[in-house]
């Protein structure tokens, strides 16, 4: 599907093509962060109509669970998949060197992930599942000039906060807490290679006005 997007965006392409490859970029560079999302044994970027990762944790729960000590980790069998989708979402979306970049990012924050790595590793019960991020892009310029594009966007971000309520579930687990909204500015740069593929090479996010944290 990247490769048909990205391809489409020929020498003068359209404001909803351009859309299309910013919008999956931007939600692959939170995903490197926050994780894409399985969905009936498939992978799938986090998006404006995606999937929640998980509700609750416990240390039975998936794919996130708490340890012993209510460290919390992700299910290690899922990583061999997770890892490959990830690299051919930013390889395809963004430039080499920032689609390296990204990946490394990646790959270091989902072994800090997996068991015996921890997020939070305490004994309170503060800490769940991390994320997703879930973004909006809403384009509100567009140049281009040859084969480079420059893309100004909102981002609305919909953030499904790490922490947990005291609402108890079954298994001793707790319930996630409720999400956080913000809004940002985004800036991208596109440049389109001898195939006709656009990718990113460059983007820079600040937060609007009055959603500082």
């Amino acid at each position: 599907m990247i490769a048909s997007v990205l391809t489409a965006c020929a020498a003068q392409p359209s404001t909803t093509q351009i859309a299309l490859v910013v919008s999956r970029a931007q939600q692959a560079a939170d995903d490197v962060a926050s994780f894409p999302v399985e969905i009936h044994g498939r992978w799938v970027l986090s998006g404006p109509k995606g999937t929640w990762l998980q509700r609750d944790i416990s240390p039975s729960s998936e794919p996130w669970l708490w340890t012993s000590s209510r460290c919390t980790v992700l299910n290690a069998s899922l990583v061999p998949g997770m890892r490959s989708f990830m690299h051919t979402q930013l390889t395809g979306l963004f430039t080499s060197a920032l689609a390296a970049s990204l990946e490394s990012r990646f790959l270091r924050t989902l072994d800090m992930s997996t068991n015996p790595q921890c997020i939070g590793n305490n004994q309170t019960l503060t800490v769940g599942p991390p994320g997703p991020i879930l973004d909006q892009t809403r384009i509100s310029k567009v140049q281009v000039t040859g084969a480079s594009a420059s893309i100004a966007a909102r981002i609305t971000v919909t953030d499904w906060q790490g922490g947990v309520t005291h609402q108890a579930t079954a298994g001793n687990g707790r319930v996630v807490r409720a999400v956080v909204r913000g809004l940002l500015n985004s800036r991208y740069v596109l440049h389109r290679d001898a195939s006709g593929r656009w990718r990113v090479s460059s983007y820079s996010t600040t937060f609007a006005p009055g959603y500082e944290p």
